[in-house]
């Protein structure tokens, strides 16, 4: 057989990386999902192209495997009990199958930085057609919307057209331009290219063209953590002090200057206008004319989800079950609240406090690993920053984000990221055995 027409596990994994964290829900051929058609197409060559040994041999990622695997059990014990006989079959596909044979396929650090490359390729298409979705209000993912669903704008906020691409919301978008970002950065810090600076540019205007101030947040939060772990907890530290002697100045500036007062107000309504609406009409009130609100009364929201959960709070009422709930708005009207904008209370709603449970375990598990000593240092062919750790800001700053969202598209790039986690934990033992080997030989 020429050499040259073989098709190996890593041309279907960069196929994968490339379209699957890029591809809408609303894309459906013959009925098909194409999303879905994407998985089982990459799961069945990469379960027939992997060698047993490869499959039962433990290495450095078995601990994460084992953990995502007791994730995947419960959820889908639990998935069976709602009959959700696609969602199951879905996430075993993911999080069983191509994730799992996916590392096991990334075995070499040329691998693995191409397999981050072809992610970012992805992101720059995603980026370039994202501006001009803002300039001209043309999405070009909607050309893909065979499903005819209605897509989810909000508000333009302060003139700008909170953008989507291909996700379902502009929060969501936001969330995958701070993942994307992630892995921009880790990939400059071990070579400088230009169509690396190029997608993080993009990356970056996109995140603003989202406006959402949950990714936003995540996104700082995530830079902070990156910068610490990268040895400038002294420059952190300084600039934390600024920013504390800059706040102490306003606010006491705004006891005597009307101005300041002014700032001080908006900028704690900003905020707190993604949790309460209330602080949405007294942005309106301070001139305030664009939506400058969040997508619903999260704080309110923890109460009403636990209301309309009674009698199935252990095992939840199932993805399927529509959320509603009736309550008066400020304007007096009564209003029905259907959407759970907070992913730790979609999944109670749905999986109850045992789905809840097993998705912070999970969360914990990813962040915990990332953390882990071993993965600490970064390798020779590395920069300044190990992979784990750059995982570990990306996931802390995502989990302080699902306070604000639930996971929806943004979903996809990061399940690649957990696959290259365990493919870096992996070839990381593999390394340092080796290492441990030739040391003792020398002796």
């Amino acid at each position: 057989m020429n050499k040259h027409l073989y098709i190996g596990p890593m041309n279907i994994l960069k196929v994968f990386v490339l379209l699957y964290p890029i591809c809408p829900s609303y894309f459906f051929l013959l009925g098909v999902q194409i999303r879905e058609l994407i998985l089982f197409v990459t799961a069945v060559p990469l379960v027939l192209l992997t060698k047993s040994v490869m499959v039962i041999k433990k290495d450095g990622a078995f601990p994460l495997f084992l953990e995502i695997y007791i994730w995947s059990a419960i959820f889908a014990l639990l998935q069976i009990y709602h009959s959700e006989w696609l969602i199951v079959c879905t996430q075993v596909m993911l999080w069983c199958v191509v994730l799992f044979f996916g590392s096991k396929a990334i075995d070499t650090k040329e691998r693995f930085i191409s397999i981050i490359d072809w992610v970012i390729i992805g992101s720059i298409i995603v980026g370039i057609f994202g501006v001009v979705e803002e300039f001209t209000h043309f999405n070009f993912f909607s050309l893909l919307n065979t499903a005819g669903s209605k897509l989810n704008y909000n508000p333009t906020r302060l003139g700008i057209l909170r953008i989507i691409s291909f996700t379902s919301h502009a929060i969501s978008y936001g969330c995958y331009c701070m993942i994307m970002l992630a892995l921009i950065i880790y990939r400059l810090t071990i070579e400088k290219k230009r169509f690396l600076f190029f997608a993080g540019a993009l990356m970056l205007i996109n995140e603003g063209f989202a406006m959402s101030r949950g990714p936003m947040i995540g996104l700082a939060i995530m830079f902070v953590l990156i910068l610490w772990f990268s040895g400038h907890q002294l420059f952190v530290r300084k600039v934390f002090r600024w920013i504390f002697a800059l706040v102490i100045i306003l606010l006491i500036s705004s006891l005597f200057v009307e101005k300041a007062r002014t700032v001080v107000k908006i900028s704690g309504y900003v905020v707190l206008a993604m949790f309460d609406d209330d602080y949405a009409s007294a942005l309106a009130d301070l001139g305030f004319k664009d939506n400058a609100g969040g997508i619903g009364n999260r704080i309110d929201l923890y109460k009403w989800v636990y209301e309309e959960s009674a009698g199935s709070r252990w095992v939840g009422k199932g993805a399927y079950k529509t959320f509603e709930h009736k309550f008066i708005n400020s304007g007096g009207y009564v209003q029905t609240k259907s959407s759970i904008e907070v992913e730790w209370l979609r999944t109670f709603y749905r999986y109850g406090a045992i789905g809840l449970m097993a998705e912070i375990y999970l969360f914990l598990a990813l962040v915990f690993h990332s953390m882990n000593k071993r993965l600490k240092t970064p390798d020779e062919w590395e920069g300044h920053l190990s992979f784990a750790r750059v995982a570990a800001a990306m996931l802390v700053a995502y989990v302080v984000v699902l306070f604000s969202v639930m996971q929806n598209q943004e979903g996809q790039v990061f399940a690649v990221v957990v696959m290259l986690l365990m493919a870096y934990s992996r070839n990381k033992a593999k390394i340092k055995a080796k290492n441990e080997y030739e040391a003792i030989r020398s002796n």
